[in-house]
């Protein structure tokens, strides 16, 4: 049965389709039935309001008119009712005009005698615009009406047999729409009907009114203008909201029959009576819309009215003399009706605004005129029962507890930097996993294939971001992950040799800008990047890499399917699939034969009975009981669901490889895709796209059904996708009928191409050469451009730029960024390549640069760092290291480094120019020649001398400053050479004679520098300079690697650690020396903690001791010595009472820990107490309490005035 909208839809859909309003709805209902009956309604009652005006035979003409097209326009044209009509208008019974809206032909037709010529004339018009045409209009069409007109001779348009056919033609043609006069759309190379866009009229206006005119002949009829406004609305309907049709033929009949029946009197009068007609349309619309649309639509629409009766007011101003009085009189009849409509709209809207102020305004309540007596007290209803516990508590000394056991910390430093330490060394481990994995070669090539996959996956998951802007940890982590990655691109190719004709994807130059410390790491980088130069010389030319475009020729699945074993497995599946999918496509062909059939029979049944709807006395239809109308509305809701090929044709070469791709993507070999899926891992890290800038697919190869079941892989992230719907997820899905076998079978319409599902990105959007210099920290100076920053920088280059003469010519540009020689001192040093240490040895020696800077000093570490091409030198030491097998050199340097460290023997405020120092001498230490090795050593013994007496100058210089400032400063420089001390031991890691070496050494320095290191760390590591912080995780993964010979320092030499201790930890009186029981090491978990005792003295009782040995944590009597925990000193109220100033500690027996300082005379307490930090001071015998201002505020109200809590101390 029909489907109508109920009463308050109805009258918003009116609206829209009548005011045209900016907001729209999305879902299409031009053509429901109930909005077809109201419109025409609403026309003809308007029409009514001037029946009285004019020659009442017009009217008569005019209301009749309107009721019978209103009548015959309920969704369809029925033959008999058209018959019935046509044949009134044949006998001269009816002097009517019939508007007929052929729906299904996007045409009308406007059908009426002409008793001058005694002819019967049709006038023929579209309805509906192209969707194209109406998105480019900027305001509207201007379209001229009829579009076509003919007239025939009453004796042939009284014949029966021709009102017959004409009658079921149109009948026919209203209900039935017809493919070759449908707009088309091409998908996957196919022609198919577009149902979202308006049908070619041709049916009607074309062949209808041709034969029409070749019955009887053409006419000129007075044609009428208009500009046509519509738009276009896509939702989630599968036709898009369009402007109803019907409302425009209406509107044109209205004044095709005014102007013929009026203008004959004076030009004009028709138009006039038009305009006035849909003004009356539009205050009746509004009169109904006030108490049920929203107030914004009735607005709306009272502006549309009050716009409308403006313009009649100017035309009547413009308007010839003859035609005055008529404005006159329609403005009298009209006026007052409209006026009160337009009154009554305004009032009910500023009524239903003021009843929403009325609702949302804040209610004020009025103030009482004595003030109550519970409000003369402050109730403290946020900090009450807080200060009432701090007032009923009683003061308990506080008992020392000695326990050998580690305390459960929630300490923040030793806490934040414990965990630090496990996350680097959980990832040193998994490194040491994977080292073990390279070795292994036992395994077969496909199960090596994917276990080394895994591995690199697991490396991948597992370090994320924790090396992001580490050179060091970075190019370490790269490198082993391409030593992995040739391992399992050597077991590939020899289970699969087609990959070798392909392009590895990698480069070798890639790798030159790792940053790699030792002579181990660069023999590493040197045959990993042999293996990758010999992939690239040995692959076809021609052939791209693994993943590109699937729909190529070229590509490696159609290789694979067409000239592999493998692939020839794979053909015999595709003949499977075909298979299926022609047994789908016969049950399509089947089911649509059966609706067809069914569909047949329901015409007929149609064309059998006559229509029996009950007709109201307004003229509505009511269908409940009609069997014609019944088998209408079961025959268009008949729809079959179109059939798509599972798998692409073979027609071209495009679609042969895109169908190879799919069955590569069911059919594919472990692996193999183990392979891609580390490969493409690896293509990702080398790539600075993030996010996807192409439209997301609209298709997941795992989302044909269809094809699911031959699959043999599941859960991949990287797979085929399609940025275009298959035909099956397009409105043409599921078509109306009748239709062909040819429209209900479709090709394969997806187009595939590679996605990954986890990043969201497509495999054709990222560059083709991966590039990894943007992992590592940048390092040079402002203005100078990076010639590794881009492929196109360095790849086929002998020289870098700039060259020689840029650098000249940069000599008077200078930069706005440095100085002058600085600026051109920094361009030598990037475009050198053979010439790189000789720059470097150069510069230490002048005064180009301030290496008290720390952008200097890292462009400097980068420089001396960074591995460089290996172009003209194929050795170890490669083009940029070449000058280390020169001793003449290895001197030079070692020379100028001593020079440096003379004039900062006592100024620890040069530790950033120290950390050049240190890097330059490790660099010089596993470089140089064997026999320098001797010389090199004492060097880094000379800066780790210098580095451990700086941090005991630091430490008197943090506890003796009393300026906040001042020791925070100092800190940073005791915790940055403690770092710098600690690192010209493990720096020496990966030499072949390290351990030998630095058994050898001190182990003082190491101990005094851990414990430094610690009690130096002021603040969160996060909050860290990045410098530090890289060193820092640096530190914590390569003490982890030297535990060994740390453990054995604390076995052999354990006086010099609690020397170490001793001097951090003074002795109140400094008089007596503390001694130390014996250390015993913490099981489990925390063996990396010794604990001791120290003995009882006449003024200090017996205190415990825990010491971490890689860390240098220091904890006394369960406690961090000498500082605030992290948690404490990063609190909010503890920064502002004091101002980020160092305080230095010991225990306390009032609460956790005392300020050594006194704060003017205050003696503070700090303790954590039900989780939360407590702040106590003694002041003249009392006990002070500081109460947070977050206790007195509360998300209602405060417990004090504003001016009491802000910017105030409780």
């Amino acid at each position: 049965m029909s489907e109508t909208l109920e009463p308050k839809l109805l009258l918003q859909a009116v609206f829209h389709h009548v005011v045209l309003p900016s907001k729209l709805p999305t879902r299409n209902d031009a053509n429901d039935s109930g909005l077809a009956y109201d419109l025409g309604s609403r026309l003809r009652r308007a029409l009514a309001q001037f029946s009285n005006d004019h020659n009442q035979d017009v009217w008569d003409v005019l209301v009749s008119s309107m009721k019978a097209t209103t009548f015959l326009n309920q969704g369809q044209l029925i033959s008999h009712e058209l018959l019935q009509m046509f044949q009134g208008i044949a006998s001269g019974k009816e002097n009517i005009w019939l508007a007929l809206f052929v729906t299904q032909q996007n045409s009308a037709l406007l059908i009426h005698r002409n008793d001058i010529e005694e002819t019967v004339v049709f006038e023929a018009f579209q309805t509906d615009a192209p969707v194209k045409d109406v998105l480019a209009a900027k305001h509207g069409l201007t379209w001229e009406f009829p579009y076509r007109s003919v007239q025939v001779p009453f004796n042939i348009f009284s014949d029966m047999s021709f009102l017959r056919n004409l009658s079921q033609f149109l009948a026919q043609a209203s209900y039935e729409s017809f493919d070759q006069f449908s707009a088309k759309a091409s998908k996957g190379g196919k022609s198919i009907a577009e149902t979202r866009n308006s049908t070619d009229p041709a049916l009607v206006i074309d062949m209808l009114m041709s034969l029409l005119e070749g019955l009887g002949s053409g006419l000129q009829v007075q044609s009428v203008r208009k500009k046509v406004r519509d738009d276009v609305v896509l939702g989630s309907s599968e036709i898009p909201w369009r402007r109803s049709p019907y409302w425009l033929v209406l509107r044109v009949a209205l004044k095709r029959i005014l102007r013929e029946m009026l203008d004959h009197e004076c030009v004009g009068i028709g138009r006039v009576y038009y305009k006035f007609i849909i003004c009356a349309m539009l205050a009746e619309l509004l009169k109904d819309s006030v108490e049920y649309l929203h107030p914004e639509m009735t607005l709306q629409l009272r502006a549309k009215l009050c716009r409308r009766m403006a313009k009649l007011k100017t035309d009547r101003a413009a308007s010839s003399p003859s035609l005055r009085p008529l404005y006159d009189q329609l403005f009298a009849s009209t006026s007052g009706d409209f006026g009160d409509i337009v009154k009554h709209a305004t009032e009910r809207v500023s009524l239903q605004w003021e009843d929403f102020k009325a609702r949302v305004t804040r209610r004020i309540p009025t103030l009482p005129c004595r003030v109550p007596q519970a409000d003369l007290y402050i109730r403290l209803d946020n900090s009450g029962d807080f200060l009432q516990s701090q007032l009923s508590q009683k003061f308990t000394p506080r008992s020392r507890i000695i326990s050998t056991d580690l305390p459960k910390l929630q300490e923040g430093t030793v806490l934040e930097v414990g965990r630090l330490a496990d996350r680097y060394i959980s990832l040193h481990d998994i490194e040491n996993a994977v080292a073990t994995r390279i070795a292994a070669t036992s395994d077969k090539p496909q199960e090596l294939c994917r276990t080394l996959s895994t591995a690199i996956m697991d490396l991948l998951t597992n370090v994320g971001d924790s090396f992001n802007n580490n050179s060091t940890l970075m190019s370490r982590h790269l490198l082993r992950l391409f030593e992995l990655w040739t391992k399992m691109d050597e077991a590939a190719t020899s289970v699969c040799p087609l990959l070798k004709e392909y392009h590895p994807l990698f480069v070798p130059d890639a790798l030159d800008v790792l940053c790699l410390m030792t002579w181990d790491e660069m023999e590493r980088l040197l045959r990993v990047q042999q293996y990758i130069r010999n992939r690239v010389a040995s692959h076809r030319k021609g052939l791209g890499t693994l993943f590109d475009s699937p729909r190529q020729g070229s590509s490696f699945p159609a290789k694979y399917v067409s000239s592999t074993v493998a692939g020839s497995q794979m053909l015999m599946t595709a003949t499977l699939i075909d298979d299926a999918s022609m047994t789908a496509r016969q049950s399509t062909l089947s089911e649509l034969e059966r609706l067809a059939k069914k569909y047949d029979s329901l015409t007929q049944s149609m064309n059998d009975l006559v229509c029996t709807c009950a007709v109201s006395p307004t003229g509505k239809k009511i269908s409940y009981d009609c069997r014609r109308c019944r088998k209408f509305w079961q025959r268009k809701k008949l729809k079959i669901n179109v059939h798509e090929d599972f798998l692409p044709s073979t027609d071209t070469d495009k679609d042969s490889a895109q169908r190879a791709a799919i069955l590569l993507e069911l059919l594919i070999p472990q692996y193999l895709s183990a392979y891609r899926t580390a490969t493409w891992q690896l293509y990702l890290l080398g790539t600075t796209v993030h996010s996807s800038t192409k439209a997301v697919p609209k298709l997941l190869l795992e989302d044909i059904t269809n094809i699911k079941n031959f699959s043999l892989v599941i859960n991949k992230t990287f797979t085929l996708a399609s940025r275009k719907k298959s035909f099956k997820q397009t409105h043409y899905g599921k078509l109306k009928l009748p239709k062909t076998p040819d429209q209900v079978s479709f090709p394969f319409g997806a187009e595939m191409s590679y996605y990954d599902t986890a990043s969201g990105l497509w495999a054709d959007e990222l560059p083709n050469i991966p590039w990894y210099q943007h992992l590592l920290a940048p390092c040079l100076p402002q203005g100078i451009l990076d010639p590794y920053e881009t492929p196109r920088g360095v790849l086929g280059m002998i020289l870098h730029h700039p060259s020689s003469y840029d650098v000249v010519v940069s000599e008077s540009l200078g930069s706005q960024f440095t100085s002058g020689n600085d600026f051109c001192a920094s361009q030598r040093a990037v475009s050198a390549r053979g010439r790189r240490w000789l720059e470097i040895l150069k510069e230490l020696a002048a005064s180009n640069f301030d290496f008290s800077s720390r952008a200097t000093n890292s462009f400097f570490h980068h420089l001396a760092m960074q591995a460089g091409p290996a172009a003209l030198e194929v050795g170890m030491l490669r083009e940029v290291h070449w000058v280390f097998s020169s001793e003449e050199f290895c001197y030079r340097l070692k020379e100028r480094l001593e020079a440096w460290m003379d004039t900062m023997e006592q100024n620890w405020r040069q530790v950033d120019r120290m950390s050049t120092v240190v890097i330059f001498s490790l660099r010089l230490y596993h470089l140089c020649l064997p026999a320098f090795e001797t010389q090199a050593h004492e060097l880094l013994l000379r800066v780790r001398s210098i580095t451990s007496n700086w941090i005991l100058q630091l430490q008197h210089e943090v506890r003796s400053t009393p300026d906040g400032d001042m020791a925070g400063k100092a800190a940073i420089f005791a915790f940055w050479s403690a770092l710098l001390c600690r690192q010209t031991f493990w720096g020496c890691l990966g030499h072949d004679e390290f351990e030998a070496t630095v058994l050898k050494d001190d182990p003082l320095p190491f101990f005094r520098s851990s414990i430094a290191l610690q009690e130096n760390l002021l603040d969160s590591s996060d909050k860290l300079p990045t410098h530090l912080r890289n060193l820092l995780t640096q530190d914590v993964s390569a003490s982890y690697q030297m535990r060994s010979i740390v453990e054995k320092w604390v076995d052999s030499d354990i006086g010099l650690l609690e020397k170490a201790i001793n001097e951090t930890w003074a002795n109140a009186s400094g008089l007596a020396k503390r001694s130390y029981s014996l250390w015993q090491k913490l099981p489990g978990k925390h063996s990396w903690w010794i604990s001791s005792e120290t003995a009882p003295s006449d003024s200090i009782a017996t205190q415990r001791v825990h010491y971490h040995i890689l860390q240098g944590h220091l904890l006394v009597d369960q406690k961090p010595l000498g500082r605030l925990p992290l948690e404490i000193r990063d609190d909010e109220s503890m920064r502002e009472l004091f101002d980020e100033r160092h305080l230095l500690t010991r225990p306390s027996g009032l609460l956790d820990y005392q300020v050594l300082t006194e704060m003017e005379g205050h003696q503070i307490h700090v303790g954590i107490r039900n989780s939360k930090i407590t702040i106590k001071a003694l002041f003249r015998g009392s006990i002070l309490q500081f109460v947070p201002r977050s206790m007195l505020k509360g998300s209602m109200d405060w417990d004090l005035p504003a001016d009491l809590v802000d910017d105030c101390v409780h």
